[in-house]
């Protein structure tokens, strides 16, 4: 996993705020927050999205639980940052666990992801 890097400082305050918004959400059971894609591998481009994974101490019906509180929360966030298009993937911290060395998907996360909060 790689750590946060100065050409995503631009865009720090809004993930930021966002991740507040999430702890809001989420409480104690967020346990990470992994920005992977296009810009955790440097070659995001005007327009690009910004896909974040969610790591949450919660079973999938849990997390299913709050989907409608999370889309409100980006609807917030569109409001007052409307070309910053965040894109939460919500995942259980055992379910990650589980398939992080064995999934395509989760393997690249962990290889070119970087971390943006991480619980203590």
């Amino acid at each position: 996993m790689k750590k946060f890097d100065r050409r995503l400082e631009s865009i720090r305050p809004d993930l930021n705020n966002f991740i507040g918004m999430l702890k809001d959400i989420y409480g104690t059971a967020l346990k990470r927050v992994i920005l992977f894609g296009s810009y955790a591998r440097g070659d995001e481009h005007e327009g690009s999205d910004i896909y974040i994974l969610l790591l949450l101490d919660m079973t999938e019906e849990e997390i299913r639980a709050k989907r409608s509180r999370l889309s409100e929360a980006r609807f917030e966030l569109d409001k007052t940052e409307p070309l910053l298009d965040i894109q939460p993937v919500t995942v259980s911290l055992s379910r990650f666990l589980h398939w992080k060395d064995i999934h395509p998907f989760y393997r690249n996360v962990v290889k070119e992801g970087v971390s943006l909060y991480e619980a203590a």
